[in-house]
C-alpha cells in the first residue's frame, strides 16, 4: 500500500513537472526579451551621472564599475585618458527571430581628468555576425548621439572650422553591383555639445528599444531611433543605377 502511494505521488509529480516545464521556458524566455530593452535604458539613464568638462576621472570611474563598462584595450586607462563602453544587443536570440540583430552602447572618455565625452550607439548587427565574405552588409544601418567639449571638423583644406553646438546629418556609403549602387552603409550622427539644449539630447537618443526583443528585428535607421531626421531625397537618388 506504502508503495503505491508512492507510486501515484511520484506519477502526479512527474506529470505536473512536465506541464510545467513549457510555462517555465516561457516565463525565462519573456524575462530576457524584458531585460534587453530595460538593460539598455539602464545604461543610457546612467550615463547622465557624468558631464562633459565637469565630471572627473573618479566620476567616470565609479559609474564604469557601477554599470559593468570596460576600458579600452587599445590604451592606457589613467586620469591623463580612458575610454570605457558598456553594451548589450541580443545576439543570444535564435536568428530565425532577431534577424540581422542589434547592438545598443553607452561610452564615455576621460582627458586630462575631466570627462571629454559621453554617447550612445545602436546598430543593426552583432559582433558574432560578422561576415568577412561581405563586410557592407555587417552593419547596415547604426545612429550615434554625442556629447564634446568641442567638435572641429576640417573644411576646404587646411581651414578648420568649429562646428555648432549641435550638429547632425547622415553618413552615406555605397558600393558598385553589377553596374548599380547599392546602399552598404546608413549612418546617422548627431554631435552636441554642453551648450545644446536638453531637448537635442532627449530627441536623438529617444530609441526604438523594441528592435532589441521583437520579430526579425529593426532594418534601418529610422526604425532605431524614430526622431532621426528623414534621408534627402538627393541622398536615395544616388541609389540605383549609374547614368
Amino acid at each position: 500500500m506504502v508503495h503505491l502511494r508512492m507510486f501515484r505521488l511520484i506519477n502526479i509529480s512527474t506529470k505536473w513537472s512536465a506541464a510545467c516545464l513549457p510555462a517555465l521556458v516561457l516565463l525565462l524566455c519573456c524575462a530576457y526579451l524584458l531585460y534587453l530593452p530595460l538593460r539598455a535604458r539602464y545604461l543610457l539613464n546612467r550615463l547622465e551621472a557624468v558631464q562633459v568638462s565637469h565630471s572627473s576621472f573618479e566620476d567616470a570611474q565609479r559609474l564604469a564599475q557601477e554599470i559593468g563598462a570596460k576600458p579600452s584595450d587599445l590604451g592606457p586607462c589613467d586620469r591623463s585618458y580612458c575610454y570605457w563602453s558598456a553594451e548589450v544587443n541580443n545576439a543570444r536570440l535564435p536568428q530565425w527571430w532577431r534577424g540581422l540583430g542589434v547592438t545598443f552602447a553607452v561610452n564615455f572618455a576621460v582627458k586630462d581628468s575631466l570627462v571629454e565625452y559621453k554617447g550612445a550607439w545602436y546598430a543593426i548587427g552583432v559582433a558574432q555576425d560578422a561576415i568577412e565574405v561581405d563586410p557592407y552588409r555587417s552593419i547596415p544601418s547604426s545612429v550615434s548621439a554625442g556629447v564634446k567639449e568641442k567638435w572641429l571638423r576640417q573644411r576646404d583644406g587646411d581651414r578648420i572650422v568649429e562646428e555648432p553646438p549641435t550638429g547632425k546629418g547622415w553618413d552615406i556609403s555605397y558600393f558598385e553591383k553589377n553596374g548599380s549602387r547599392e546602399l552598404a552603409n546608413a549612418r546617422f550622427v548627431v554631435r552636441m555639445t554642453p551648450r545644446s539644449p536638453a531637448e537635442d539630447w532627449q530627441r536623438y537618443t529617444a530609441f526604438n528599444y523594441s528592435c532589441l526583443w521583437k520579430y526579425e528585428g529593426c532594418r534601418d535607421v529610422r526604425e532605431l531611433l524614430p526622431t532621426a531626421d528623414p534621408l534627402s531625397s538627393e541622398q536615395m537618388n544616388r541609389v540605383g543605377p549609374r547614368q
